[in-house]
């Protein structure tokens, strides 16, 4: 009766451990598919660029001044340059159907170089307004109609009348241009841009690289209208803040859309990636240490099995060996402690097959915890583009490390959006013009049969590829640019 209860109890006991077991390999897995969600890729887009309208000034029929603007609102409001309205007494604004739309003004603002005006007819979607302001980790760019010509001068027979002294025209192509901040930012309302545009240029919005409203294009504050109505090319690009936008809309009871959450920039969304990539890392470790854990606890499981077994034995054996005293009489006695004996050893050994299995299986899970741990350790650095284009403006872009371990074949720059990952906007540049990849921890670059040509250091790079590395000269086309890699293995 004794060896009975035993054996009873040491079943229960192991009953409760193969299921704590069971329940412990099944979360594991059921966590592991819920850690892994699909993954989505942001795709470039440019549709601020259809906020962009051309302002055309009027003294009844003949065209005083010309520049750019920004549509702000969904039922037509555009906020520009003061200073263009100077004199006229009708506006019109052009989008990218070259239509004239006529437009009303709503305020002007001489002090701060702001005017903001209202065209019913006018249907581009409205751009949204940064919830940041302008910072050095910034990529910038504006948009406007300009020409990089000074526009041709009037006679000097109307030097005494009230109109530019140059001949303003309609322009029927957007320019765009890239910029970057000079200076630490916005001083009592205002910044200024390394950036090459045109007279046109005035009241075109900056924006970052979310495509969101930083501000506009306006003269230096110390330029007159006297100045301002010769011909000249802008020195330098003084910019208008967000911060002053946004209270003169305010004062004016317009309601924009604003963007819902801030536009980080490379280095920003660098950090996130590290902070991410560190609770990867947590996570895999605490994995790890559960299932050193787990089978600690299988040892400990297994060591009390062997002592029960070695219980029973003992006891089994102190029966025998009462019978064998007893004679012949107690023989069935004997016979049925053998079937109990060879019972209970049968019982212990698939119990203890079984949890041979688990130990195995447990062996695995942490080996695969393991793996994951390395693969979330794993980066690249972020690779930063500058330099210059084909007509001398400066030029920079980041491409994250991240995207270049994720895609395998690497990543094509060109100047098409559709076809290239990189976009550099230069003529020079073909459409796919070279594949950047990292290899063995390297970071590699091939051309993909482009008519500029890709060179490293002056030497020309063809379908076999190169290394590339911090420092070295880059030239896609014209475009030449210097490569540094921030940190990353």
């Amino acid at each position: 009766m004794v060896t009975s209860n035993k054996v009873f109890y040491f079943c229960v006991q192991l009953n409760k451990c193969l299921f704590c077991l069971l329940f412990s390999l099944l979360f594991s897995v059921s966590s592991a598919f819920a850690n892994n969600p699909t993954k989505t890729t942001d795709q470039p887009v440019k549709q601020w660029a259809d906020s962009v309208v051309q302002v055309l000034a009027y003294k009844g029929d003949q065209l005083l001044n010309q520049g750019s603007g920004v549509v702000v609102t969904t039922d037509g409001v555009v906020i520009t340059s003061a200073h263009l309205l100077a004199y006229a007494d009708r506006v019109v604004l052009q989008g990218d159907d070259s239509l004239n739309k006529s437009a009303a003004i709503i305020s002007k603002n001489e002090v701060t170089d702001l005017a903001i005006l209202r065209s019913s007819t006018l249907q581009q979607e409205p751009v949204k307004i940064a919830l940041n302001s302008v910072s050095n980790n910034d990529s910038l760019e504006i948009a406007g109609y300009w020409s990089l010509s000074i526009e041709r001068a009037r006679g000097s027979f109307f030097s005494f009348s009230k109109r530019p002294k140059f001949v303003a025209s309609e322009l029927h192509n957007k320019s765009f241009a890239k910029a970057l901040l000079n200076g630490s930012g916005a001083i009592d309302g205002r910044y200024s841009l390394i950036a090459s545009i045109g007279r046109g240029g005035y009241g075109a919005p900056v924006v970052n690289r979310c495509g969101e409203l930083l501000g506009i294009v306006s003269p230096k504050r110390e330029m007159t209208l006297k100045q301002l109505w010769k011909p000249h090319l802008p020195t330098g690009v003084e910019v208008i803040d967000i911060s002053i936008l946004t209270a003169e809309l305010s004062a004016s009871n317009i309601v924009t859309k604003v963007a819902d959450k801030p536009c980080l920039s490379a280095i920003e969304q660098q950090a996130q990636a590290q902070i991410k990539q560190q609770a990867q890392i947590n996570k895999a470790k605490k994995k790890i240490k559960e299932a050193e854990k787990q089978v600690e606890k299988e040892k400990q499981a297994r060591k009390e099995a062997e002592k029960g077994r070695s219980d029973i034995t003992e006891i089994v054996s102190n029966i025998n060996t009462k019978a064998e005293s007893l004679g012949t009489e107690n023989i069935e006695i004997k016979e049925d402690n053998k079937i109990l004996f060879w019972s209970v050893v049968g019982a212990i050994a698939v119990a203890i097959f079984i949890i041979l299995l688990l130990l195995i299986n447990k062996k695995k899970s942490s080996r695969l915890a393991k793996e994951e741990l390395k693969a979330a350790t794993a980066s690249f650095g972020d690779c930063r583009f500058e330099g210059v284009d084909s007509s001398g403006a400066p030029v920079a872009f980041i491409v994250l490390g991240k995207d270049l371990m994720q895609r395998k074949k690497g990543l094509v720059v060109g100047r098409n959006p559709d076809l290239s990952q990189v976009v550099i906007a230069d003529d020079t540049v073909s459409r796919e013009h070279a594949r950047l990849f990292v290899k063995d921890n390297r970071l590699n670059i091939i051309d993909l049969g482009s008519t500029g040509g890709t060179q490293v250091n002056k030497q020309p790079v063809g379908p076999e590829g190169l290394i590339i590395i911090a420092g070295d000269i880059v030239e896609f086309g014209e475009v030449r640019c210097t490569l540094s890699i921030l940190g990353g293995i």
